[in-house]
C-alpha cells in the first residue's frame, strides 16, 4: 500500500507530495553477504498497512521501516525501533551515523511504487535522528558526511 502526504510550510500547502511504502530492510553490505554496514536489501511489502510493520523483527540485521521519497525531498528511511532486536540497535544505530560502505540501487516493485526510474543510496555516514518509535535516516548527500 502506498501512502502519500503533503509538505506544509507553517499550515501552507508547499506542493510536494512524499510517497511512503512499507517495506523490510536487512541492513549490511550486499557484496559482503549482509556484513559490515550500510543496506544490503530491501523488499517492498505489498498489501500491508503502515500499523502492521510494528510485529516484531527477528534477526540482528533486519527491521521494518517506511520508506519516503520525494524528488525534492529526495529519500528518507524510518526504521522501526519495535521491528528491531536489541543486536540490531546496538549494531547499526547506537551511534550519531548510519554509515553505508556500498552504494545501493533499488530496484523493481520499490522505483515503480516511488515514481522514479532509478534510485540509489550512495556510500557516506548519514545523521540519525531518534524519536519516540523510529530512528530516522535522510539519504541525501548533503545531509553525508
Amino acid at each position: 500500500m502506498t501512502y502519500m502526504r503533503n509538505i506544509t510550510n507553517e499550515g501552507t500547502k508547499v506542493g510536494r507530495e512524499v510517497i511512503q511504502i512499507p517495506v523490510f530492510v536487512t541492513l549490511g553490505q550486499p557484496s559482503k553477504d549482509c556484513e559490515n554496514y550500510g543496506v544490503c536489501s530491501v523488499e517492498y511489502v505489498k498489501g500491508l498497512d503502515i500499523k502492521d510493520l510494528e510485529k516484531e523483527g527477528a534477526r540482528c540485521n533486519s527491521t521494518k521501516a517506511i520508506l519516503s521519497y520525494s524528488p525534492q525531498l529526495g529519500l528518507e528511511i524510518a526504521f522501526l525501533k519495535s521491528s528491531m532486536t536489541e543486536c540490531c540497535i546496538n549494531r547499526f544505530f547506537k551511534d550519531a551515523f548510519f554509515k553505508v560502505l556500498e552504494t545501493y540501487t533499488f530496484l523493481g516493485d520499490i522505483t515503480k511504487e516511488l515514481r522514479c526510474e532509478q534510485l540509489d543510496i550512495p556510500v557516506g555516514n548519514y545523521p540519525i535522528r531518534s524519536n519516540l518509535g523510529f530512528y530516522t535516516v535522510a539519504f541525501n548527500k548533503e545531509f553525508s558526511s
